[in-house]
C-alpha cells in the first residue's frame, strides 16, 4: 500500500454525532411543551393525565417501526434493496396502524382503558379515544421519518437532522399557542395532532434535503455504501427485523415493572413520586448515548477494525460526561436548586431524588458500552443476540424488584434505579461476550 490508512478521527465522530445526540433532547422538549399547552387548555389535569396514558399505548405498539432506521443503514445500498426495504417497513407499519385504529374505533379500546388502565369516568374514556383516534396514525409517519433518517445517517448527512426538528419546535409551538388562545380543540386533540404531524414535519423535511442535496433520492440512495452481496430476502429482512422491534417493545415495559414494585412498598407515594422525577431527568440527560451504535455501525466492521478504538473511545467518553453530570445534580446543591425550584418538589421528594439519580449514574456509561457493540451486532445482522440480552435484563429487573423491594431496607425509589442498573449492566455484559465470541456470524456482506 502506497497510502497508510488512518483511523477516524474524533472531531469528524464528533460532527457525525453531535445532530444525533441533540435529536432525543430536542424532542424530549416538544412533548414539554405539549404538556405546557394541555395544562392551559380545557380540563388540564383529565387531559395531561389521559394522554400521558394514550402514549404509553401508542408507543409499545407502534415502537417497533422505530427500527425501519436501522433496517435501511443496514440493508439498503441500492434502488431494488431500497424497494425491498421500503415495502416491508410500510407493511409494518400499516399493521400497527390497524391495531391502533382497532383500539380507536371498537369497544376493545374502551376495554382496555377501564380493565387495563383504569379509567373510570366517562369523560376520560372519551378523551382516550379522542386521542386515539389521532394517534393511531402515529405508526405511517415514523416510518416516513425513520426511513428516511436511514439514508441521510448512511449517506453521512446528519446534519439535515436539527433544522428538522428545529422546523417542527416552531410549527407546532405556533399551533398549540393558537390553540391555548382560541380554545377550539380539546387539549388531548391538540396533543395528539401536534406529537403526529410533528413527526410528520420531520419526515418531509428530511426526505426534501436529499432530494435538494442530491437532485433527486436515488442519486441519494446511490450514494449509501455497499453493504451487501446480494439483495436481502424477506426472511432475512424479518429475522433481522423481529428482534429489534420486540427489544424496543419489551424495553417499554421496563419501566412500568420498577413502577409497578414500587408501589406496593409502604413509601409508594413518596417514592413513586421521586422516582418519576429522577427518571425523567436521566432519560432527558442520557437520550443522546442511544443513538451511539450509529458510529459502530457506519464507521466499523469488528473489534479489529482501524475505526473502532476512537468509536468505543469516543463512546465511553460520552458516557463518562454523562455520568458526571448526573452525579454532580445528585451530590451538589444545584441538584437541589433544579428539582425544588425548577421542577417544584418538595425538600423531601427532592432529597429521595438525588439519591435516586445517584442510583442511576453508572447508567451511561454503562449504555454507551453498550451501544458500540449493538452497531457491531447490527453489522453481523445478529440482532437475534440483541433480543436475547433485552429479556435477560427485562427478567433481571422484574426478579430484583418483586423479590428484594419488599425485603429489604432500602428506600424502594433507590432500590428501583439500582435494579434498573444492575438489568442495564446485565445486558451489556451478555452484548459484549456476544459481540468477541461470534466475530464473524451471520457477516453478509
Amino acid at each position: 500500500m502506497s497510502e497508510q490508512v488512518k483511523a477516524i478521527s474524533y472531531k469528524k465522530l464528533f460532527r457525525f454525532f453531535f445532530p444525533l445526540a441533540a435529536t432525543p433532547i430536542m424532542i424530549g422538549l416538544t412533548h414539554s411543551i405539549i404538556n405546557a399547552a394541555l395544562a392551559r387548555l380545557p380540563f388540564p389535569e383529565e387531559s395531561i393525565a389521559v394522554f400521558t396514558v394514550v402514549k404509553g399505548i401508542v408507543m409499545i405498539i407502534s415502537s417497533p417501526t422505530l427500527m425501519s432506521l436501522q433496517l435501511v443503514v443496514t440493508y439498503v445500498d441500492d434502488r431494488d434493496s431500497y424497494k425491498q426495504i421500503i415495502r416491508f417497513t410500510w407493511a409494518v407499519g400499516g399493521i400497527l396502524f390497524s391495531l391502533l385504529m382497532l383500539l380507536a374505533y371498537t369497544p376493545l379500546g374502551e376495554w382496555i382503558f377501564r380493565n387495563m388502565i383504569g379509567l373510570t369516568a366517562d369523560n376520560q374514556i372519551s378523551f382516550a379515544y379522542a386521542a386515539l383516534r389521532i394517534a393511531c396514525f402515529l405508526p405511517l409517519v415514523q416510518v416516513l421519518r425513520n426511513t428516511h433518517q436511514g439514508i441521510a445517517i448512511a449517506v453521512r448527512k446528519t446534519n439535515f437532522f436539527v433544522p428538522g426538528i428545529v422546523l417542527r419546535l416552531i410549527i407546532i409551538s405556533l399551533f398549540l399557542w393558537y390553540a391555548v388562545r382560541t380554545r377550539l380543540v380539546l387539549g388531548v386533540v391538540a396533543g395528539s395532532l401536534t406529537w403526529v404531524t410533528g413527526i410528520g414535519i420531520e419526515g418531509f423535511f428530511i426526505l426534501g434535503s436529499l432530494i435538494y442535496y442530491f437532485n433527486n433520492l436515488d442519486l441519494a440512495i446511490e450514494k449509501m455504501p455497499k453493504r451487501n452481496k446480494d439483495n436481502p430476502v424477506l426472511a432475512e429482512i424479518v429475522k433481522f427485523f423481529i428482534p429489534l422491534g420486540l427489544m424496543i417493545s419489551l424495553g417499554a415495559f421496563l419501566q412500568p415493572i420498577i413502577q409497578s414494585g414500587i408501589a406496593r412498598s409502604n413509601l409508594a407515594t413518596q417514592s413513586l413520586a421521586a422516582y418519576g422525577v429522577a427518571w425523567g431527568l436521566i432519560a432527558t440527560i442520557s437520550g443522546p448515548i442511544g443513538m451511539l451504535h450509529q458510529l459502530s455501525l457506519i464507521y466499523t466492521e469488528g473489534t479489529g477494525d482501524i475505526n473502532w478504538k476512537p468509536v468505543m473511545n469516543f463512546s465511553l467518553l460520552t458516557g463518562l460526561v454523562l455520568l458526571l453530570i448526573i452525579s454532580v445534580i445528585a451530590l451538589s446543591p444545584l441538584g437541589n436548586w433544579l428539582l425544588i425550584d425548577v421542577i417544584g418538589v418538595s425538600d423531601e421528594i427532592a432529597r429521595i431524588a438525588q439519591r435516586v439519580l445517584l442510583a442511576f449514574a453508572l447508567f451511561p456509561l454503562i449504555r454507551s458500552f453498550r451501544e458500540s457493540y449493538w452497531g457491531l451486532l447490527m453489522n453481523r445482522r445478529t440482532t437475534s443476540l440483541i433480543g436475547i440480552a433485552k429479556i435477560v435484563n427485562i427478567v433481571v429487573v422484574a426478579s430484583t424488584i418483586f423479590f428484594g423491594i419488599l425485603k429489604l431496607s432500602v428506600q424502594p425509589a433507590v432500590f428501583g434505579a439500582l435494579a434498573f442498573t444492575l438489568g442495564e449492566g446485565v445486558e451489556s455484559i451478555l452484548i459484549w461476550y456476544y459481540a468477541v465470541k461470534y466475530p464473524e456470524r451471520n457477516v453478509s456482506r
